[in-house]
């Protein structure tokens, strides 16, 4: 896998506009090419996803930082961890079967099996 966690090694940095925020690593926003956002990929195959589309699901995050990790943001815990290490997590529930995952990548509708007399079966 390539740097900035897609497996195309593609560097999204040259694409960063705005302030640079050393702690995070990261620019305040991308203005990345459709041509190249196609060939970046995330955890587990998973498409690159922008980050607001991410943290549209902050019930689901939340959920799974406490029953993954034991993270119980209701306890001020974020003021005393940096960016970097909320992201870390996060990115880490895009790569088990979380809430937040099946949120952003819902299951394939089901196709069908066989045909029973003239009847479609599903699994």
């Amino acid at each position: 896998m390539g740097e900035g966690g897609n497996d195309a090694g593609l560097d999204i940095d040259q694409y960063g506009s705005g302030d640079y925020d050393p702690e995070t690593q990261t620019f305040e926003f991308y203005d990345i090419p459709a041509e190249v956002l196609a060939k970046l990929t995330g955890p587990v195959g998973m498409t690159f996803l922008p980050w607001h589309r991410i943290w549209a699901h902050l019930d689901e995050i939340e959920a799974d930082l406490h029953s993954e990790f034991g993270v119980d943001l209701s306890s001020g815990i974020l003021r005393q961890r940096t960016a970097r290490w909320l992201r870390v997590h996060v990115e880490q529930l895009l790569t088990i079967d979380s809430r937040l995952r099946r949120a952003l990548q819902p299951p394939p509708p089901p196709q069908p099996q066989a045909v029973v007399e003239g009847v479609a079966q599903y699994v």
